[in-house]
């Protein structure tokens, strides 16, 4: 398998999305800086597929900036040549995965998949997961197919435990102890060792109450052997009291009969209740869903736009809205400055026309005084005003101070007008074409109609969500009708037993006083009869004092026995069930293990050795699956003993061998996040050349900001740059 393609939609720091083309490269490096999304992007990979186990996460991970989408695919070429493409919309959780082989083109699945669901969609995906990729959990693809610097461990994970016990599913290991754990809770002895457990368990402890009651039951036969001749005393009373007991009996019956029809009446009428509450649930239930129907095909019929629109659309609605509310403010605002200028240029006119009048009549009186005298003073003055008043309406006018300040003022606000309308344009224009229609109005009652019937639907549905199922009231209504059905064949079987009873009425009070006539009767009967027993009991204390033991119930201790026998023999069925099951569980993981650990072991030796060359010898791992290194005169070296660079090597190593193991079904991809800090050159060359032996047979990503490395793919996306 390999990743061909990764389109992103909207995702963490890629908010407008982005396409990665892998194409058939068998080694592509991934190369970028910090913060420039290779952390994102292998995310992107991993919860495309497998989705967000954890809600923070999926929040962390939203489009950080504005976006249209939160969603991205991802397209896998499959050992078969097929390609699998898998999109995901992380808002709704909603997955496709179609399958092209050639020119054909299957849908093979299409629902909700999170991995925090538990529902029939959710299985069906992870099951299909599990036949194409292997895996159907996201930690162990983590675990088998990345490679990440701050991960650089050497033990092995649960996940991995799980695989080498020989199930992805369980840990057979863990569910071989649990079993055992089991079977020494019933018993102490120890089938597996040389000694058994010290304190007794269930079975141990029931075997010595059968022990006790067996005795007990020997000390009653010898009880009823001594008691055989007073018997035969006791039957001389019997007669005496057989009367009394037939008359008590008579009245017990009846008493039984009135206190049972009671109780069944009583219980008949809460039957019809509940059977009136169930069938008024189930037509509200009815009803609710014909509402949704009706709503549904409200607004399929009336509003098939708003429905195809989505949340842009309300939001371009209210930008209309506001826009035009800011458009008539500018407007307003426009005239009152357009009508301060005016006022501001005539008071500056009449200002400067005076000043000028002023000046040219002050000028000519001057020179008529100098010229003719007096006279031609004041006629001077006269011209001079004149003049200047007419060249005040002629000269152009040239604005100064806060005329020129309003102007400018009054230029903005137009600039600004005119870009409010071209918004507010852009925006009508889009809703017309989405609608059909200018009438912003229009449209925006009707939206307000379609809100209106969506929040109804909605409602309804979560009414319809709260209750039962209609199965589920119509099943506990039809039980109610049988258990109704049965009570009152109950009732007539009770009156024909009882022909008397018949001419009760249904008044709870009467019934009532019959019953506690009844109880008194028998209470006198019952007295007579005590007196009676008084003597027979006098017989069995002398019985009593003559036995040397205690006399037991016979019966009592009979039953006793039959109940210990048959949890005996239940417990003694379970511990040979659990006996059995840890033999086959421990023989199976024994030869699971005997197959799959020497393959395991050897691979990673073969790759560990490619890598730090012949130093190490072998590698190993203990019943507790903890590895073990052979290093030289084969001393066993843990892991942790080892340098950082070469623990790292190991680790490297060991989740090569493992993808290798889990790729025999289907071939996983290797994505590597810069896991070579510790490496050193000659190392780090051997690990190219492993990498790309890796190459032939699977697909190796690598993500790295170091520049250095960007010459071992094959292909080269720079993140720092547009992509390709």
């Amino acid at each position: 398998m390999r990743i061909e393609r990764l389109v992103i939609g909207g995702f963490g720091l890629f908010n407008r999305g982005i396409t990665l083309d892998y194409g058939d490269a068998p080694f592509v490096v991934v190369l970028g800086d910090n913060e420039s999304g290779k952390t994102t992007i292998m995310q992107a990979i991993v919860t495309t597929i497998f989705g967000f186990s954890n809600p923070k996460d999926e929040e962390a991970r939203r489009p950080w900036a504005e976006h249209d989408l939160y969603s991205c695919a991802v397209a896998l070429r499959m050992d078969d040549a097929s390609l699998l493409e898998v999109g995901r919309n992380f808002q709704s959780n909603d997955v496709r995965v179609r399958q092209k082989n050639n020119d054909e083109i299957a849908t093979l699945f299409s629902g909700k998949a999170s991995p925090r669901s538990k529902g029939a969609d959710a299985q069906r995906y992870a099951a299909l997961l599990e036949s194409k990729l292997t895996v159907s959990e996201a930690p162990l693809f983590y675990a088998s197919v990345f490679v990440r610097q701050e991960h650089m461990v050497t033990a092995f994970g649960e996940q991995m435990r799980r695989v080498i016990s020989g199930s992805v599913d369980t840990d057979y290991e863990q569910a071989r102890n649990i079993l055992e754990e089991r079977f020494f809770q019933l018993t102490r002895s120890n089938p597996w060792g040389t000694r058994d457990k010290q304190n007794p368990r269930e079975i141990e402890i029931l075997q010595s109450r059968k022990d006790e009651i067996l005795q007990n039951l020997d000390n009653q036969r010898d009880a009823e052997h001594k008691l055989n001749e007073l018997l035969r005393q006791r039957e001389e009373h019997e007669g005496a009291i057989e009367e009394l007991r037939q008359e008590i009996d008579e009245t017990k019956r009846a008493l039984e009969n009135a206190t049972r029809l009671n109780r069944l009446r009583e219980e008949r009428d809460r039957l019809r209740q509940n059977e009136i509450v169930l069938r008024r649930e189930l037509e509200a239930l009815r009803d609710t869903r014909q509402r949704i129907v009706d709503i549904r095909r409200a607004l399929t019929g009336k509003y098939p736009d708003f429905d195809s629109a989505g949340m842009p659309f309300q939001q371009k609605l209210a930008l209309s809205s506001e826009l035009e509310d800011e458009t008539r403010r500018r407007k307003q605002a426009l005239t009152v400055e357009e009508a301060r200028l005016e006022a501001a240029q005539r008071k500056e006119r009449q200002i400067a026309g005076i000043t000028l009048s002023a000046a040219l009549s002050i000028a000519t009186a001057i020179v008529s005084f100098l010229i003719v005298g007096l006279k031609g003073c004041v006629v001077g003055f006269v011209v001079g005003g004149a003049l200047g008043y007419l060249l005040s309406r002629f000269i152009p006018y040239v604005p100064l101070g806060r005329v020129g300040t309003a102007r400018t003022r009054v230029s903005m606000l137009k600039e600004h007008l005119e870009e409010m309308r071209e918004r507010r344009d852009r925006i009508v224009n889009e809703i017309v074409a989405l609608c059909g229609t200018s009438d912003i109005t229009a449209i925006s009652v009707q939206f307000d109609e379609y809100r209106a019937l969506k929040t109804q639907l909605g409602r309804a549905e979560e009414d319809i969500q709260r209750s039962r199922s209609e199965q589920e009231i119509q099943d506990e209504k039809d039980n109610v009708v049988r258990e109704l059905a049965v009570t009152k064949t109950q009732i007539e079987h009770v009156l024909e037993c009882s022909s008397s009873l018949r001419q009760l009425s249904e008044d709870l009070q009467e019934a009532l006083a019959l019953e506690t006539k009844l109880k008194g009767t028998l209470e006198q009967k019952a007295s007579e009869i005590e007196r009676a027993k008084d003597r027979l009991s006098e017989l069995k204390a002398e019985s009593a004092r003559q036995s040397a033991s205690e006399v037991h119930d016979r019966v009592y201790l009979e039953e006793q026995l039959e109940e210990v026998e048959r949890g005996l023999a239940k417990l003694t069925l379970r511990r040979d069930a659990l006996k059995c099951a840890v033999n086959v569980l421990t023989e199976a993981i024994t030869e699971y293990r005997k197959d799959y650990l020497p393959r395991l072991e050897g691979e990673i030796t073969e790759l560990f050795s490619r890598i730090v060359g012949t130093r190490y010898s072998r590698i190993q791992f203990d019943k507790s699956l903890e590895p073990r290194v052979d290093g030289p005169d084969r001393a066993e070296i843990p892991p942790e003993a080892l340098s950082a660079g070469t623990r790292d090597q190991f680790y490297l190593a060991m989740r090569l061998a493992f993808a290798r193991q889990l790729s025999k079904r289907e071939t996983l991809p290797l994505i590597l996040d810069d896991p070579f800090v510790n490496f050193d050159d000659q190392r780090l060359a051997a690990v190219h050349e492993l990498l790309r032996s890796a190459s032939r047979e699977q697909q190796i990503i690598f993500f790295t900001h170091d520049r250095r490395l960007s010459d071992w793919g094959d292909l080269v996306i720079d993140l720092n740059k547009a992509p390709s």
